[in-house]
């Protein structure tokens, strides 16, 4: 879809034939670099209605820009002529919004006190009274209607002190400022400084919450970054599993499959799953099992179908109930491709998600729309 370009009306007074000759070579050019301008020395005909033309390109128009010439600032600050009459609407627009920054003044042949007038005196200007700065000038002012900065503001850059403090945090043992101070560090996109800190918490600490935020932090870095920290990350969680901290290892487990299911690392994960997830995680551990079942259907749909509807089936109510695993098991059934409407309706008993009943009813009644028969009864 093409952006439609911008539009500008030109306000300026008719000081001498070399002013208006400049007015002309600038909006030329800006009609030249992509911009639509209204101006009156092409688009009023003799007999055309001035007030209109004034009121329609200044409602019209996303910027105007005000030829701030000397005449000009005094026919606007005493309301004289076409230029009183173009303030007197801009004034309006003004007073509508005040923080609007659709007037831009442009500074020429002005070498008063006064280089704009009253109504403009708060706007930033651009100065054009200096011919041999004119390209640096235009660069900056048709990178302005475009909405590119000649200088972009740059990206925030990594606190160099953050990670010290995430550190003395730890030390000091008040680990729930540190994780805080983590996660704030990667959700204002200073990944490295995340991961490092995370990663110091988990070596002295270690606990489920500990190797969460590293695994978001790892996640969330962007794709060059993570390449070359994820094989790091998996090798230390697989030490510390390893290790003798054993009281959250199913928590950890199933953070761990997160990220590589994410991360699409198939091999990575059945490895890891079918050589640390013993029965009694597979029966007990929502999040564990709710990792299975996603990279199950992500790797083999099939399968899925197949594996996870009795291994729903089979589980205690109390994890029959929770709604993610009850949403897996309702796709698998559809997956099937062929729906039982009573286990359906079975399993949406005494679920409170009010969202999910909604969604997956919407589902089935399309899904029987399909196969042309009625869903009525769900």
């Amino acid at each position: 879809m093409t952006t439609p370009a911008p539009k500008v009306f030109v306000s300026y007074s008719h000081d001498s034939e070399v002013h208006n000759s400049w007015v002309l070579n600038l909006a030329t050019r800006l009609v030249a670099n992509g911009v639509e301008v209204i101006l009156d020395q092409w688009d009023l005909n003799l007999g055309s209605d001035l007030p209109r033309f004034m009121e329609y390109g200044l409602s019209e128009a996303d910027r105007v820009l005000a030829i701030c010439s000397q005449h000009y600032v005094r026919k606007a600050n005493e309301g004289l002529g076409g230029v009183g009459y173009e303030k007197m609407i801009l004034t309006a627009q003004l007073m509508q919004n005040i923080r609007s920054e659709k007037i831009i003044p442009v500074i020429r042949n002005n070498n008063q006190d006064k280089l704009v007038p009253t109504f403009l005196s708060s706007r930033l200007y651009i100065d054009f009274r200096d011919d041999a700065a004119y390209e640096e000038k235009y660069a900056a002012l048709i990178g302005e209607i475009h909405g590119q900065k000649v200088r972009p503001k740059p990206p925030l850059g990594r606190n160099p002190f953050m990670a010290l403090s995430v550190s003395a945090c730890v030390d000091a043992g008040r680990y729930g400022n540190a994780i805080n101070a983590i996660r704030d560090l990667t959700k204002s996109g200073q990944h490295q400084a995340a991961v490092e800190a995370a990663t110091y918490l988990c070596t002295k600490r270690g606990t489920a919450a500990d190797w969460g935020v590293l695994f978001q932090a790892c996640r969330r870095s962007n794709e060059e970054f993570r390449s070359k920290i994820y094989p790091s990350v998996i090798q230390s969680a697989e030490e510390w599993l390893n290790g003798p901290k054993y009281e959250s290892r199913a928590q950890t487990l199933a953070s761990l499959l997160t990220l590589l299911r994410i991360m699409d690392d198939r091999a990575r994960f059945w490895q890891i799953y079918h050589s640390r997830v013993q029965d009694a995680d597979k029966r007990g551990n929502e999040f564990i099992l709710a990792e299975y079942a996603q990279m199950l259907r992500q790797d083999d749909k099939d399968k899925y179908v197949v594996e996870w509807i009795p291994t729903y089936e089979a589980l205690p109510e109390r994890l029959r109930q929770n709604d993610l695993l009850k949403k897996l098991y309702l796709q698998a059934l559809l997956d099937q491709g062929t729906v039982s409407l009573e286990k359906i309706k079975a399993a949406l008993q005494n679920t409170n998600n009010e969202k999910f009943k909604a969604d997956l009813l919407k589902r089935i009644e399309t899904l029987s729309e399909e196969r042309g028969r009625p869903a009525s009864g769900v």
